[in-house]
């Protein structure tokens, strides 16, 4: 099972943009029967940036996911409303798990997630085990769950981490226990040399819808 989400910039007032994504949400959950997450991006992207997300089989489940929209007008019709909000064409990703599972329901409204993005800069295989052995113990750390996959397209080498909490308390609470734990921060020294310098990027986003 792989994650699959759709991250866009909107700009315009408030109750306008969230309007038009929550609608566009439920109009794709209606029709897929899939449970899409709506998640506004809060730190590390552009004001206005959110994100749907949804578990699929692979590149085949998405494909099946996707194709009875090509020629639906009510479908065509929403996405072309969102144009005149979005600053810049939206943008999937695909991430193949290598560490952890996603469970059987999304995480509820008012959840906190935290990505982590890297790019390996040298052995694939030397960044995804660190990648493996450090989601491992801020999961113990934390008593959350941390989810680590790679990339399917885009930047080769590139790997995630996601981490979500219940809510803003607990994603605080996670945050210091990380701060204050020497095997986690000995574990961070260890990254030194695998991913390339100044490009990893961390979100946090709280789910709206």
């Amino acid at each position: 099972m792989d994650l699959f989400s759709r991250t866009l910039t909107l700009a315009g007032p408030v109750n306008e943009v969230m309007a038009y994504a929550t609608g566009m949400r439920q109009l794709v959950s209606d029709k897929t029967g899939a449970d899409i997450a709506l998640w506004s991006v809060l730190f590390g992207a552009p004001v206005g940036t959110v994100s749907y997300a949804t578990r699929v089989d692979g590149l085949s489940g998405l494909a099946a996911m996707t194709s009875s929209f090509v020629d639906d007008a009510e479908y065509h019709a929403k996405a072309a409303e969102g144009q005149d909000l979005s600053v810049a064409p939206a943008q999937d990703q695909l991430l193949r798990l290598i560490h952890g599972e996603l469970g059987e329901g999304s995480p509820p409204v008012g959840a906190v997630a935290s990505i982590t993005v890297a790019t390996a800069s040298g052995s694939f295989g030397a960044a995804a085990v660190w990648g493996v052995e450090v989601a491992q113990i801020a999961q113990s750390v934390t008593g959350s769950p941390v989810l680590f996959g790679a990339g399917i397209g885009g930047t080769m080498g590139q790997f995630a981490w996601v981490g979500v909490n219940a809510d803003f308390a607990a994603a605080d609470e996670a945050n210091d226990a990380l701060a204050q734990s020497a095997d986690y921060m000995a574990k961070m020294e260890e990254s030194t040399g695998l991913f390339v310098p100044g490009e990893t990027n961390r979100t946090i986003s709280v789910r709206v819808a």
